[in-house]
């Protein structure tokens, strides 16, 4: 079930001092759900969504030696008692005179209004700081993020992992003078380090180096190893104060990738990772590939294979305090087809078909104990395998008819599949996919560009 748009409306710009404005604001119909007795039949209306009113407003200003400051703020407000979101960000890109340095960051509070009893405000807070070296063969940053666990975007934002302060630290050299062999060469070492912030405790590190280069007829190749010692994982127990205590791995990757302006374009990679706890494996498999026809038609293909052997993690909650964990095979297939077709220089169509299948499988299941470690539990039975499917289609016909004036029509198409029943065929379900229930959206957006400053005259010389 969707909330129905009323309406949206965009206004954006940049004034001749560098002051770029953005203005989104849309409103949702209230949403009704009926619900039935399975004892008596009787049904009844309820709602669980009210009349919403969504805002974005965005300020940034362009500042000298390419630097910029902004202001962000998304409002939700509800019709009701339900409670209102106001997530405020400051964002700030400063460099030197010559390019050399580097110094970013923001700061975001959160307020939910009216989310706590007797209609209190819930705040939170994230930030993120960082310096860097940004010119020259070596370059390197420093990076600091946290979040407090009150901190809540979702509302208009995407954020799922709170309550920790996290630091990172990203060096790299670029030998960028041609040699027989290379045109470039790059050579990367990263480390990163994560803490619960309250109650503090460490969480988890990655340590990683890779390489990679152009070659003399323009291939790509790479390389990656890293190592991800044990940590404790406060999120995968889905119950508050409870800690599961994770496994060390090693992980490794390597890729290569053909002359990107021939015609015929290919990228192969393959991604590898060790775990200690049950001898875990994961493996990736990465094929894309991409032919162009002409200047008007490109057809592109990407296969993602994904299997994993004894993966662990959450499974169940009993009584509300016993968490189970299961031990599980895993496989994922992805598998994307795009085609764009110019018909002209201001017109085009973009074609994406996405078909994804995950099968889990479980066959033993644990207890998670307070110390964090996994103790076999050979009573626990329930089903938790899962076999599901999603198809989507996103058709885009695009027409700029004006400079920086468009018009969009856009269908999306989505089908999801599931089922509590291993099916291991691939052909077997992504037919059963496309006889699944779907959801078809079309949509029209005409997108027309105002020169404030002809308008301006224009006025001027009427009145002249």
């Amino acid at each position: 079930i969707e909330s129905k748009l009323i309406n949206a409306t965009k206004i954006s710009g940049r004034t001749d001092k560098g002051l770029g404005i953005g203005i989104l604001n849309a409103i949702t119909n209230t949403r009704y759900a009926t619900l039935e007795n399975t004892n008596t039949k009787e049904e009844r209306k309820v709602e669980i969504d009210p009349l919403t009113n969504y805002s974005v407003i965005v300020l940034d200003q362009t500042l000298k030696n390419n630097s910029s400051i902004s202001l962000v703020n998304t409002n939700v407000w509800r019709s009701g008692q339900e409670y209102d979101a106001n997530v405020t960000a400051g964002l700030f890109s400063l460099n030197d005179k010559k390019n050399n340095w580097n110094v970013s960051g923001q700061l975001t509070v959160s307020n939910l209004i009216g989310y706590l009893p007797g209609g209190k405000t819930k705040t939170g807070y994230n930030h993120s700081v960082s310096v860097g070296k940004t010119s020259g063969n070596f370059n390197f940053n420093i990076r600091q993020e946290l979040t407090n666990k009150s901190f809540n975007s979702n509302d208009l934002g995407f954020f799922t992992i709170t309550n920790f302060i996290d630091h990172s630290i990203n060096m790299a050299y670029t030998w960028i003078k041609p040699t027989n062999w290379y045109n470039n060469f790059r050579l990367n070492a990263n480390a990163y380090y994560s803490r619960r912030l309250d109650p503090g405790a460490y969480q988890g590190a990655n340590f990683n180096i890779n390489a990679n280069s152009q070659l003399k007829n323009l291939w790509g190749v790479g390389a990656m190893f890293g190592y991800e010692p044990e940590g404790n994982n406060f999120y995968e127990p889905r119950l508050p104060g409870r800690v599961f205590r994770g496994w060390s791995n090693y992980f490794g990757n390597v890729w290569i990738e053909t002359n990107n302006t021939k015609k015929y374009q290919a990228y192969v990679e393959f991604f590898y990772v060790d775990r200690n706890l049950f001898h875990s494996k994961k493996y990736q498999y990465s094929f894309h590939h991409r032919y162009r026809f002409n200047h008007k038609l490109t057809i592109s293909q990407q296969i993602n294979y994904v299997p994993q052997k004894y993966n662990v993690g959450f499974a169940d909650i009993i009584n509300n305090d016993e968490v189970i964990f299961g031990r599980r095979d895993i496989k994922e297939v992805e598998n994307t087809f795009n085609i764009k077709y110019s018909f002209n220089a201001n017109m085009n169509i973009n074609a994406r078909l996405r078909h994804y299948w995950s099968l889990v499988t479980y066959d033993k299941f644990f207890t998670l104990l307070q110390d964090g470690s996994l103790a076999a539990n050979n009573t626990y039975n329930k089903n938790n395998d899962q076999n599901i499917n999603f198809f989507n289609i996103d058709f885009v016909y695009t027409w700029q008819f004006a400079p920086g004036s468009f018009l969009n029509v856009v269908w999306k198409n989505a089908a999801v599949d599931f089922k509590q029943m291993p099916i291991h065929n691939y052909f077997k379900n992504f037919n059963n996919t496309l006889q699944a229930n779907d959801n078809n959206n079309i949509s029209l957006k005409v997108i027309y560009f105002l020169d404030y400053a002809q308008l301006k005259n224009l006025f001027k010389n009427k009145r002249n």
